[in-house]
């Protein structure tokens, strides 16, 4: 299935059309948490954040033991779980994550993440090739973060996360302009070169430990 263009493609107009049963009722697929999760290969979901007759997007089908590719989020707003699966083009520009939003074990690759705001816990994934850039993490008391990841050739430019944590996540080839992490547990952090600018990352993180480089078999 090719992905479901709309004309007048501004970010209102992307959030409005959700709200029009017109538009639901044309839309090619029924999204809700039953529905066959291979539908979403190819598929334009931007602005959404509620589903037909209003129920709320925290009934978004949990992505498990799937392949999926090309998946577009944009400007919505809800809940996202996914576990033991690989997802290629997942782009979440500007989409707010639902607290209760996980990703685990699972490999997403060559996605966006541009000025999207977190609250989500991920754990034993990897993200490869991913832009994460003017995103926002706010983690409440440390409660979500990422736990045993790995981040490959993944850009932070200009992020800021607080009030998270990162437990033995690995960081290969990334780059870290301006990307800023405060008020959270750091417990560790290994990166592929270990440069003062790894340093000035983190802001107010009482508890910075694991801060190491990266070997060369670590990086296979």
């Amino acid at each position: 299935m090719k992905l479901h263009k709309v004309k007048n493609e501004t970010k209102k107009y992307l959030k409005d059309r959700w709200k029009s049963h017109d538009f639901i009722n044309s839309f090619p697929v029924l999204i809700d948490w039953k529905m066959d999760i291979n539908l979403l290969n190819d598929i334009d979901l931007r602005g959404i954040d509620k589903l037909g007759c209003g129920e709320p997007f925290w009934k978004f089908p949990n992505i498990i033991s799937a392949n999926l590719k090309n998946i577009d989020l944009s400007f919505g707003n809800g809940s996202i779980s996914i576990s033991d699966s690989e997802i290629i083009n997942l782009i979440c520009n500007d989409f707010k994550f639902d607290r209760s939003s996980h990703i685990s074990k699972s490999i997403i690759k060559n996605s966006l993440f541009l000025n999207s705001k977190f609250i989500l816990s991920a754990t034993d994934t990897t993200f490869e090739n991913c832009d994460f850039s003017n995103s926002k993490f706010s983690g409440g008391h440390n409660e979500y973060g990422f736990r045993r990841c790995k981040f490959i050739n993944c850009k932070f430019n200009s992020a800021q996360w607080k009030n998270t944590y990162l437990f033995a996540c690995k960081f290969i080839d990334c780059d870290f302009n301006g990307f800023v992490i405060s008020n959270s547990l750091i417990r560790g952090f290994k990166v592929s070169r270990l440069t003062e600018e790894i340093n000035s990352i983190f802001e107010n993180c009482l508890d910075v430990t694991g801060l190491i480089e990266i070997n060369n078999m670590e990086n296979e």
